[in-house]
């Protein structure tokens, strides 16, 4: 299971999303029980590759970002 879905507004992560390799975002809102893959939809800062600022986009492609 991906540690994107513990992630909570606030929080930094990380994504593979844009395909060009590891872009960093903050997590701006949270949906639980949708009906995606993780059941989890996140709002982000910046926006990502082919998205709308306000897009909403599956848990799953986040990752908790290390702490350093």
């Amino acid at each position: 299971m991906s540690t994107g879905r513990k992630l909570q507004p606030g929080d930094s992560a990380t994504t593979d999303y844009n395909g060009n390799g590891i872009t960093q975002v903050k997590i701006l809102a949270r949906q639980d029980k949708t009906r995606s893959q993780s059941g989890i939809l996140f709002q982000v800062a910046p926006k990502l590759k082919n998205s709308a600022a306000d897009a909403w986009i599956d848990a799953d492609w986040f990752e908790q970002t290390p702490n350093v």
